[in-house]
């Protein structure tokens, strides 16, 4: 049995050394492996943590960016209104001006047309009058007092010369 306990307590031995041997002289490079991994963790921690920040203002600036674009857009929306207000009057205007200038032109053409009417009305009455009563006149009136009238007609007119 005791060769069978040697066998069992030998590996255990062994492990036992070589744990000792190993931390006695892994003890120190790895504490400073294990510093460094520490210290890099915290260095990573602190740079992840100012990146954040970092992050943090650039969000905010870009926040408070995108409210002033926002506002200006805003702004830009607004002047484009009073812009197309400002046009659609000015455009009413002229159409309103082009409407009473046309409305007049019409209504001159209208009274000239109407006046042109009213005067050959007149000339085609007065035509007609002159020979309505030249054929009334002639019914009338002899030859012998057509004559006299021509000769009085044309002793008056040498009277006013």
């Amino acid at each position: 049995m005791d060769s069978n306990l040697f066998t069992y307590l030998w590996p255990l031995f062994n492990l036992v050394v070589l744990l000792a041997v190993g931390i006695y002289y892994g003890r120190e490079p790895l504490g400073r492996l294990l510093a460094s991994h520490e210290q890099q963790v915290a260095d990573s921690l602190d740079g992840a943590s100012n990146t954040r920040a970092e992050a943090e203002e650039e969000f905010e600036r870009q926040k408070s960016r995108w409210e002033e674009i926002e506002e200006d857009i805003d702004e830009i929306r607004r002047q484009a209104e009073q812009a197309r207000e400002r046009l659609r009057r000015r455009r009413r205007r002229q159409a309103e001006a082009e409407r009473e200038h046309i409305t007049s032109r019409v209504q001159d053409a209208m009274r000239r047309e109407r006046d042109e009417a009213v005067e050959q009305l007149r000339e085609e009455m007065s035509s007609k009058l002159v020979a309505g009563v030249q054929r009334a006149v002639s019914q009338l009136v002899s030859p012998q007092d057509h004559r006299r009238l021509a000769e009085h007609l044309v002793d008056e007119m040498e009277d006013a010369s």
